[in-house]
């Protein structure tokens, strides 16, 4: 049963790795490439409106990349580490440190994350619905790599 939960706590990952790649690759398609109406992820009000998030002065937080091809370079990282994890889950030693390095940069986006959604409720007063399904995401694939991490300390 204790490897069941393993392999479905990989596959989580993967399906969150998914998940954040979706959002962050709509707001490029959206916001970068301007292939899908910008409008189409703001909901008629005041709070929820992604234009005002992904537009503002804090959209480009690291050399003037925007933060959405920041995070699909992030979640396609994630991606691959959480794939090559599923599909080779008798390397134990390769899944422990991939678990390891998918912890790191889940701990560095939550950080990321916890500024960013700072932003969103007190600086900008608007939320933007498929950067908080990446932080969903983010925060989601987090938790899973430090039980993954538990259960492996377990069994030493």
């Amino acid at each position: 049963m204790k490897d069941r939960s393993l392999s479905v706590s990989k596959y989580l990952l993967v399906a969150f790795s998914i998940i954040g790649l979706f959002a962050m690759t709509y707001l490029a398609l959206s916001f970068g490439a301007s292939i899908i109406p910008q409008n189409s992820c703001s909901i008629a009000s005041t709070v929820i409106d992604c234009g005002k998030v992904v537009t503002s002065q804090y959209s480009e937080l690291f050399l003037g990349i925007g933060n959405y091809y920041l995070g699909i370079v992030f979640f396609a990282v994630l991606l691959v580490l959480s794939s090559i994890m599923v599909i080779s889950p008798d390397k134990r030693r390769l899944n422990d440190s991939f678990t390891y390095v998918v912890l790191v940069f889940a701990a560095f986006g939550a950080i990321l994350s916890v500024y960013l959604i700072y932003l969103e409720l007190f600086v900008l007063d608007a939320i933007c619905l498929l950067c908080t399904l990446g932080h969903i995401a983010i925060f989601s694939i987090l938790i899973i790599s430090l039980l993954l991490i538990y259960e492996r300390r377990k069994d030493l």
